[in-house]
């Protein structure tokens, strides 16, 4: 079966990183508080932070009253986005840390071993794993996040959880693993969305209860692939579709059309109240037998 086709997602990438354009570079270790728009006070939109120094570790804070175009993100930096705006993108690599909590931030671009959390404020576009394969990017959604779109590619030690927010589509890519617990989700999930050459493996687990999948009830440890039907994608690539409801762990209601292709898949995992009950009916047979 032929993968579904992210369409123009390398062409949108390598168009933003091939910009040549002048930094706003803050590499010094230090710990600076954006409250101002940076084009306006230092005349350049784009800044960079740790770029070419390994181990300094500069700290910078969009507050009320932030702005920049765009921002790249090196090595050890840590971005705290309170509020402000960030109206292009942010690309991340290496092993940077981002935390948004409020603002809004146009598109997200992590690669490397980045670490980004978002509970809170708004990101459009969030792109984890797109550097190359062996990504190891972790992505965390929880709270009052709103995130329109989540890509998640890399390796499989490429690893985004939902905890909670509103989230609108979720696509899984090359090898990474995308886990869903809760939030509000309005947009479609797919995983296996890039193929072409590339066999892609990519898992997204579902934890909760009473899922169905096109009128078929499916419990732990199914996947979504063998209820499945044939179908075309978004793009109008042919792979696997159908609708699939149920109640994620944090009791919030999943109705969502879903899309499968290569050897991706979608699967059903016990939530986790599910895993201390198995695990403490494990050390209740463990100790009956020691006593008998």
């Amino acid at each position: 079966m032929k993968s579904c086709i992210l369409s123009g997602f390398f062409a949108i990438l390598i168009g933003s990183t091939s910009l040549a354009i002048d930094y706003y570079d803050l590499h010094d270790g230090g710990h600076y508080v954006i409250d101002y728009n940076v084009e306006e006070r230092t005349g350049i939109s784009w800044m960079r932070v740790d770029y070419a120094s390994p181990g300094v570790g500069t700290t910078v804070d969009f507050i009320e009253g932030g702005w920049t175009n765009g921002m790249e993100a090196y090595h050890d930096s840590i971005l705290n986005v309170y509020e402000g705006v960030v109206s292009d993108t942010l690309f991340t690599y290496d092993n940077t840390q981002v935390t948004v909590t409020g603002g809004w931030v146009s598109s997200v671009f992590a690669g490397g071993r980045s670490v980004i959390r978002q509970e809170g404020g708004r990101i459009v576009t969030l792109t984890a794993g797109f550097d190359s394969w062996s990504d190891q990017c972790n992505v965390v959604i929880d709270k009052q996040a709103i995130l329109d779109n989540l890509q998640m590619g890399g390796s499989e030690l490429s690893k985004a959880v939902i905890y909670g927010g509103t989230i609108g589509d979720v696509s899984a890519f090359w090898d990474s693993v995308i886990d869903i617990r809760g939030g509000t989700l309005s947009g479609t999930i797919t995983s296996g969305i890039l193929g072409n050459s590339y066999v892609d493996q990519s898992r997204i687990r579902l934890a909760g209860t009473d899922f169905w999948v096109n009128g078929t009830a499916v419990g732990p440890g199914q996947y979504l692939s063998a209820y499945a039907v044939e179908g075309l994608s978004p793009y109008g690539f042919p792979c696997l579709t159908g609708t699939m409801t149920g109640i994620l762990a944090d009791g919030n209601i999943l109705n969502s059309t879903f899309y499968i292709a290569d050897e991706a898949d979608i699967l059903i995992i016990p939530e986790p109240t599910s895993f201390v009950l198995l695990a403490l009916g494990a050390l209740f047979i463990q100790k009956r037998n020691q006593l008998s």
